[in-house]
């Protein structure tokens, strides 16, 4: 995954996975983190692979109304897919994510974005 410049790649310290991989993964740790103070505490699991955790944010997120992290988790999935060829998994997320932070008027995050590689 190319990361434009932006600094390191994500690397996920209780997976070993880097890139979007490591995206999700870290996601759905600070939504797992989250969920624990605004869920009623129910705690989520901590080892899964990229697919789990990033379905699991999804859900966490659009559960709590958080339209940011729920766009930016979209964001690394559309990545992951793509990485991994499901283009038009990927480009629906996309989508969706570049949607939610134009609706949020993060503009930034909206510029950040681009094509999906």
């Amino acid at each position: 995954m190319s990361h434009h410049g932006r600094g390191p790649a994500p690397y996920c310290t209780e997976t070993g996975r880097t890139g979007a991989a490591a995206e999700g993964e870290l996601a759905h740790h600070r939504a797992s983190e989250r969920a624990d103070a605004q869920v009623g505490g129910q705690q989520v699991g901590r080892a899964c692979d990229a697919q789990v955790c990033f379905a699991e944010s999804e859900r966490i997120f659009r559960e709590i109304r958080r339209e940011d992290e729920l766009a930016r988790t979209l964001r690394a999935w559309a990545r992951c897919e793509s990485e991994s060829g499901d283009r038009e998994q990927a480009e629906g997320m996309w989508k969706e994510a570049r949607e939610l932070f134009e609706k949020l008027g993060a503009v930034q995050e909206v510029n950040r974005m681009g094509e999906l590689q």
